[in-house]
């Protein structure tokens, strides 16, 4: 991320703020339900309201009881005593300076996005030049992390090779992938016109090198257009895309075409504000499926919750220790024959966005990427040899390698929420 590496920073610091403090533990403990830098100082934990607050003076967007509070979450955290040989998980920086600087164009971000949802383009339209440019920038690279991943990541990962190949084979030599859960303003960019022409252009080298004539995107939602839309768009050499929405839940969409293969964007499966668990039900076991998730310990919590409810019968590798603890030693060595992946998604946007609950968390939005076959691993279609013998490994995938970290006691990344959903 360009953003980043002007900050001489390698990755996005996500989970941030404090929570070892006993006084933080302890008012989480009495409400699990506050917001620390918000409703509740980030420091201390303790009760604050507008009157009272004292908040950040370079970014305002992180409120403490007092100027003591805020001081002292702007210090560097203590070296952790930990052997050199073991890698570590560092402890949350706190409203660190590059915290701060992450977060004052979070305000820049909003009012991109506000004048490009606003009939009247040049409203919040102040600042610099360049920088309204650059928080334009941003805000269209989020939006075009949606097409950008489903293309790519379908095109390149092993586990949906199969099926790509199946599709190019068929008679109407048709791809369709239902994207569950979707909104109107994520996937669908608050204008289907603009939409549909993104992933016409995304998805265009996947129809053509995979030898798919149509590719049929069926968006499926609550959060869908009221009215159902039909868009369709000529990609070129005799391929086309069509876009469909359905603004229903996904168990009751069984009249839709069925779907050679399955999308997610943030879904939130843990989160306590949705039920997955009849939308999922209904899905036949042996799809390929892809999910996206705003965080790390988000997507970790995801693959958790499907393997836990036999929906994903492969661990990626990399985080069976994870989930498993010392168990997960015995799954297939060093993931071969895995069907499942799990990496940071390289095809991710650069606009940062501050959690809602915890002032001094970010994500960016679809900024990690796993997925593999539906269900039990049994219910896949059998591959021939000949098809394993071609088929990539998942070292072979254009995707970062997920690095096996340890932690260390009082770290902030070991929040029971996960601080960013949709």
């Amino acid at each position: 991320m360009d953003l980043l590496a002007s900050l001489n920073i390698d990755a996005l610091p996500e989970q941030q703020t404090r929570i070892s403090d006993d006084r933080v533990r302890s008012a989480l403990e009495k409400d699990p339900d506050i917001k620390l830098g918000f409703n509740a100082c980030c420091n201390c934990g303790c009760s604050i309201d507008d009157k009272t607050s004292v908040a950040c003076k370079g970014c305002k967007r992180v409120l403490y009881c007092s100027n003591k509070c805020r001081a002292e979450d702007a210090d560097p955290p203590p070296i952790p005593d930990v052997g050199d040989e073991e890698e570590m998980m560092p402890e949350a920086l706190g409203h660190s300076s590059i915290m701060c600087a992450l977060l004052r164009l979070c305000d820049d971000d909003e009012d991109a996005d506000e004048r490009r949802n606003s009939k009247n383009k040049t409203a919040a339209a102040v600042g610099k030049e360049t920088n309204k440019q650059n928080a334009d920038d941003r805000v269209r690279s989020e939006l075009e992390s949606y097409p950008a991943t489903l293309a790519n990541i379908i095109t390149d990962g092993p586990c949906y090779q199969e099926v790509l190949l199946s599709s190019s084979r068929s008679k109407r030599k048709e791809l369709v992938v239902h994207v569950i859960g979707a909104s109107y303003e994520a996937e669908l960019w608050y204008n289907l016109e603009d939409a549909a022409d993104a992933y016409s252009e995304a998805l265009e080298n996947l129809a053509i090198t995979k030898k798919v004539r149509t590719v049929r995107i069926i968006f499926i939602g609550p959060e869908c257009p009221k009215d159902d839309v039909n868009e369709e768009r000529d990609m070129g050499n005799n391929t086309r895309l069509i876009l469909e929405t359905s603004r229903q839940n996904y168990d009751k969409s069984l009249s839709t075409t069925a779907a050679n293969l399955l999308v997610f964007f943030n879904p939130g499966f843990t989160c306590p504000d949705y039920d997955w668990g009849s939308a999922l039900s209904h899905i036949k076991p042996g799809t390929p499926f892809l999910v996206t998730t705003n965080t790390e310990m988000e997507g970790i919590s995801d693959v958790q919750y499907l393997h836990e409810r036999g929906w994903m019968d492969n661990i990626p590798p990399g985080i069976e220790d994870i989930i498993m603890g010392e168990s997960g030693g015995n799954m297939k060595e060093e993931g071969k024959g895995c069907t499942s992946f799990f990496s940071e998604n390289p095809y991710a946007g650069s606009r940062v966005r501050q959690s809602g609950t915890m002032a001094n968390d970010l994500y960016v939005k679809n900024k990690w990427v796993f997925g593999g076959f539906f269900g039990k691993e049994s219910a896949t279609k059998p591959v021939s040899s000949k098809r394993k013998n071609e088929e990539k490994s998942n070292e072979d995938q254009n995707l970062p390698p997920l690095k096996k970290k340890h932690k260390v006691k009082g770290s902030g990344n070991s929040k029971k929420k996960n601080p960013a959903l949709i």
